[in-house]
């Protein structure tokens, strides 16, 4: 099996146990720590589906070989992937987003949790807040990031089986 592949089965592996947690384990529980540990799982599920299309164009040598950073991974989708398959820029701001709200949290010196909202307090003390119903937001954009990469890089599908 190739890179591309295994990227994409993780991913949907990804936004398969987000969306788990959102629908069911937090009606159960209701945590407001299962909404930042959904956001990771999407996050994580939204790199892995990129992972497989740049996998998916250096095998076809379109793209030169990449670091294992997310910057250097999101400034190749942006500069050459979500031109040629005409990606929504929607996608790339959910990519943004999502990672500076993980790096926040590792960088915020409080955190909490109110109602239904998970908080996180910057170290200049601005507040981000994570939702239920931001997260189903993120969750649905991601299955369609999801589609749109499959398509693109089951297309040629025959010749890797």
């Amino acid at each position: 099996m190739e890179k591309f592949q295994t990227s994409l089965i993780q991913s949907k592996k990804s936004l398969q146990i987000a969306d788990h947690m959102i629908f069911v384990t937090y009606n159960v529980v209701k945590d407001a720590r299962i909404l930042l540990s959904s956001v990771k799982n999407i996050f994580n599920s939204l790199m892995s589906a990129t992972e497989s299309l740049l996998y998916y164009e250096r095998l076809f040598k379109r793209i030169p070989m990449f670091p294992q950073n997310t910057q250097s991974k999101l400034a190749l989708l942006k500069d050459n992937c979500s031109k040629t398959y005409n990606l929504s820029q929607n996608y790339l701001y959910l990519i943004n987003e999502l990672n500076e709200l993980l790096e926040e949290h590792k960088k915020s010196p409080i955190e909490f949790s109110r109602k239904d909202k998970f908080v996180i307090c910057t170290p200049s003390y601005s507040m981000k807040t994570v939702t239920p119903k931001k997260i189903k937001e993120y969750i649905n954009l991601t299955k369609q990031y999801i589609q749109d990469i499959e398509k693109i890089v089951t297309k040629h599908n025959e010749i890797f089986r």
